[in-house]
């Protein structure tokens, strides 16, 4: 078939035979491009109006990977899904269900959906993972993401605020005490103390509060852990604040002046302690280990230090076991202080949360480490055990002293009793 510009080329023929070559070329190539002009015109027109015309034009494609998240997470395997978020379906979308209504009021909320939040906050705090890598998954910025994940932590805190109740009143605490003991064979413990710093990666130098003892900049993690496990208070601030002076114990301390402790019945009464490691200073309500046994209460000091570090161990294990799930906690965060503060409360309170909703939390390796006499070093580089705190007075001496001498004739009545 002839296109038009042929047609026109026979036309001008037909009616004037003695037009040379040269004329034929020139009268081609004029209505050549005055097609090809008008063929550009109506192309870009047509264009525009159905990329207006299409219902999503100008729109986020942010339900799109909604729905794909959805989809990933119905055909994804535990085990895969336990590399990346480190929690099974159903528990995720309860998590979703209590975090909703507290993302709905961060600013800019709606521009990325609860679940895509969520998905990238776990991600982060489950595995090492960087920005840049989480950032080819979620099709989301390293910038965009740090404020995410900071947000998702503080709606996390908000959300499950019940998760991590410290007991207020005596008869609590006594409930605490009472599963402690029959689990650790600890007598009159309220629980185990433990303090961990978290190293960043880089401070600026409005940081030089979170430089610790070794001039690295941290953050302290400080916290009380009853038998099952779980966190009854967390708390965390620049690793700068500690010193001889203000002990764990003074951070712990004023956490508790809005509870009421169990106090003795009578003299003959051991007084009610938490159970602490050397990091801490020995005081009336904190117990922490002989340093040096002497030779006149050798086997009673050897005694109480084993039950003591035995009772201890639950902090230990606690954090083992969150240090395992959390990965951002075995490397150096890149992130700002007060950011990581934030991030690391935001995992005390997943842990509680997890242990308690999630069947998936604690698998045979987790098991392994609670059925273990000692908990195994998950924590990485990034974390330092704090240096031993020098001093201590005389009255705590004497508390310790009389527990000593209790554990010591309790096991030798066992004895006798097992004969």
């Amino acid at each position: 078939m002839l296109t038009t510009d042929e047609l026109l080329l026979l036309a001008l023929l037909a009616k004037n035979p003695s037009l040379d070559s040269g004329e034929l070329a020139a009268i081609f190539l004029l209505s050549s491009q005055n097609h090809l002009l008008s063929e550009c015109s109506s192309s870009s027109s047509s264009s525009h109006q159905s990329m207006e015309q299409r219902p999503y034009f100008g729109q986020r494609d942010g339900h799109i990977r909604d729905a794909l998240l959805e989809k990933e997470l119905e055909w994804l395997a535990k085990e895969d899904r336990g590399k990346r978020l480190r929690v099974d379906r159903q528990t995720f979308h309860k998590l979703l269900a209590k975090l909703h209504p507290y993302m709905a009021k961060v600013k800019n909320g709606l521009k990325v959906s609860a679940a895509r939040r969520l998905t990238a906050t776990l991600r982060f705090l489950g595995t090492s993972s960087t920005l840049q890598e989480i950032k080819v998954d979620t099709h989301i910025s390293p910038q965009m993401l740090a404020k995410i994940i900071v947000e998702t932590c503080d709606c996390i805190i908000e959300a499950l605020k019940d998760y991590i109740k410290c007991p207020q009143t005596e008869e609590e605490w006594m409930r605490v005490s009472t599963t402690f003991e029959r689990t650790t064979r600890f007598p009159s413990c309220l629980g185990a103390a433990c303090a961990r710093h978290i190293e960043l990666r880089k401070a600026s130098k409005a940081d030089s509060d979170y430089l610790n003892e070794r001039r690295r900049p941290s953050v302290l993690l400080t916290a009380v852990v009853d038998s099952n496990y779980e966190f009854l208070i967390v708390d965390t601030c620049p690793s700068g604040h500690l010193s001889e002076d203000n002990p764990p114990n003074r951070i712990l301390e004023r956490k508790l002046k809005t509870t009421k402790l169990p106090c003795q019945l009578n003299s003959n009464q051991l007084p009610y302690i938490f159970v602490a490691d050397e990091s801490f200073k020995l005081q009336e309500n904190f117990m922490v280990p002989y340093r040096a046994v002497n030779d006149k209460g050798g086997e009673a000091n050897k005694l109480f230090n084993r039950q003591l570090v035995r009772a201890n161990q639950r902090a230990a294990k606690t954090l083992a076991i969150m240090a395992w799930r959390f990965g951002v906690l075995q490397t150096p965060v890149n992130l700002e202080a007060k950011k990581v503060q934030t991030i690391v409360k935001a995992c005390c309170y997943l842990h509680n949360f997890f242990k308690r909703e999630s069947a998936y939390y604690i698998d045979s390796n987790m098991e392994a480490v609670i059925k273990a006499d000692m908990a195994p070093i998950v924590w990485g580089p990034n974390t330092t055990v704090i240096p031993h705190i020098n001093n201590c007075d005389s009255d705590p001496q004497y508390v310790r002293d009389s527990f000593s001498k209790y554990l010591y004739t309790l096991s030798k009545h066992q004895t006798r009793v097992c004969k």
